[in-house]
């Protein structure tokens, strides 16, 4: 999006809620995260990609940036939203925590994490934020913990994702966009200009969710005067049939947060040289997070041994990652072999506790096309996945 005359009018027309605290544009420190495929910019004061048009954004496979703002929401209602676009009528994040570096999960390679709050607005919101990024992935991680630290329970709390996407800053004015039921992806592409990739947000399905998450709502047109960025958390908007400048909010919830309790909340800016590619790099993401496979008993009734998980993405060009538990500690051998059997790379020789899930994560960027084996052998299982790389 870029301001206008019209713009401004219609902020002020629209603006029913308190004004947010002034913030000072592109100001705020932060860290860029590269896969090497994409890049992100992650800030310290709730702002994602892009503050206000300041930052890396969203670059994918060297095209120009494709997002002109994103920023973190939480609200309970019109006029309690923490989180602000264009100083819209909502209340800016105030930076609590410095951004550093911080150890990334299994299955990634580089990670952040800083801290920040509503101190000031309308909700006693405390919120740690971590983003993190493996090498050759189309998608970056962001992974918010939410806390209420009101003194009381807060009920019908939407999170959720503001994301202006200027796909290409010469035709940002005739953006189209569309949502992915299955892959609670909400993208967004330019039929128009040069800049042909696709690029979303994903409400990720983590694997500690007690259900999945539920995708309240699917926004297109924050519009006018962003007053309606908690409309955008709670309602559905059918996909826009125009291009014009498309402000989206993607919302998940409702969660009801009683005193110090906490919410998480994963999201993942993904990107694809086409639609069925985003879609595709979508589910990647959600198969990151996918939720545990568990030690299923023998057929005879016996104890399971251990449960291996299918890799995802599978056929994959980068990258895969599976995981691995164990029903008792022991010592076990991961390792990658080719169609011929023979072994390509080692990915793990040594014990393996066990009442936890084990990720690991497979780098296939210098490997030829094919078809390849996963095999794991402990001293009670042996076990083998199959993979295959295309190029």
């Amino acid at each position: 999006m870029r301001l206008t005359a019209t713009t401004g009018l219609l902020l002020a027309v629209f603006a029913f809620m308190t004004a947010p605290a002034a913030f000072a544009q592109g100001t705020q420190p932060s860290e860029i995260l590269d896969t090497g495929t994409l890049q992100f910019e992650f800030f310290d004061n709730g702002e994602l990609g892009t503050d206000v048009g300041v930052g890396t954004g969203l670059v994918f496979n060297g095209a120009e940036n494709a997002l002109f703002e994103g920023t973190f929401l939480v609200g309970t209602g019109f006029d309690a939203v923490c989180g602000e676009a264009y100083e819209a009528p909502a209340y800016e994040w105030i930076n609590t925590a410095a951004i550093t570096a911080s150890t990334p999960p299994m299955g990634f390679d580089e990670a952040y994490v800083t801290g920040f709050d509503c101190s000031g607005g309308p909700l006693a919101i405390d919120v740690t934020a971590e983003a993190y990024a493996g090498s050759g992935d189309p998608y970056v991680i962001n992974d918010f913990l939410v806390q209420n630290s009101s003194g009381g329970d807060l009920n019908g709390v939407s999170i959720g994702i503001f994301a202006d996407f200027d796909v290409s800053s010469a035709n940002f004015a005739q953006n189209l966009c569309d949502y992915d039921d299955s892959t609670q992806l909400l993208y967004c592409w330019d039929p128009t200009g040069d800049n042909t990739n696709y690029y979303g947000i994903a409400a990720i399905d983590y694997d500690d969710m007690d259900g999945d998450v539920t995708v309240t709502g699917v926004s297109y047109d924050a519009l006018p005067g962003d007053a309606i960025l908690y409309g955008g958390l709670t309602v559905i908007q059918s996909p826009p049939g125009a291009g014009a400048d498309r402000r989206t909010v993607l919302g998940i919830g409702p969660f009801d947060l009683a005193d110090g309790e906490t919410q998480r909340a994963v999201f993942a800016w993904v990107a694809g040289a086409d639609e069925t590619e985003v879609i595709a790099n979508a589910q990647a993401a959600q198969d990151e997070f996918g939720d545990p496979v568990a030690i299923e008993p023998l057929p005879d009734g016996t104890p399971g041994t251990h449960a291996l998980s299918a890799p995802a993405p599978n056929p994959t060009n980068a990258r895969t990652a599976f995981t691995l538990e164990v029903a008792q500690t022991q010592p076990v051998r991961v390792a990658l072999y080719d169609a011929l059997g023979r072994e390509v790379s080692v990915l793990h020789d040594a014990p393996l506790a066990a009442g936890s899930e084990h990720r690991f994560t497979v780098d296939t960027a210098s490997l030829p096309a094919g078809v390849y084996l996963i095999r794991a052998a402990g001293e009670q299982f042996n076990a083998t996945r199959t993979v295959s790389l295309t190029r």
